[in-house]
């Protein structure tokens, strides 16, 4: 099974993902990566990474990955673990095996039954909950 079919899941309806195009840049499963992430395109994210982020394009944790510092992205999806503030400029997406330790920003935030952040969260304007 592929990333794309593994994540969007027949089973289960997505609010962003479903918009959100393969990723190409991959930082896999047992890589341990320390620093500044900046540039452009879409991250996956399967390893451990410490420091912070600021990326134009998407960027997806998956479940397992463990995130310590600031990210910054278009578009962000979490199934995995964050240390830090997420800021998102257009959707930011917590899966249900999310856990968030800070802040959420974002114009857009969908929030999975299951998952759990402590912190604050942010939106760009007061608009109706939306169930998914």
């Amino acid at each position: 099974m592929n990333f794309r079919d593994w994540f969007l899941g027949k089973r289960r309806k997505r609010r962003f993902s479903d918009q959100t195009p393969l990723c190409v840049n991959v930082i896999g499963d047992g890589a341990q990566l320390r620093g500044t992430l900046t540039g452009n395109g879409d991250y996956r994210v399967s390893g451990r990474f410490e420091g912070d982020a600021d990326i134009e394009g998407t960027v997806v944790l998956l479940p397992g990955a463990h995130w310590k510092g600031d990210i910054a992205a278009d578009n962000i999806v979490i199934a995995g673990e964050v240390h830090g503030n997420v800021t998102a400029e257009n959707n930011l997406e917590l899966t249900a095996s999310a856990r968030i330790h800070g802040d959420l920003a974002s114009p857009t935030i969908a929030i999975a039954e299951g998952a759990l952040y402590q912190g604050q969260v942010r939106t760009a304007k007061r608009a109706a909950v939306k169930r998914f």
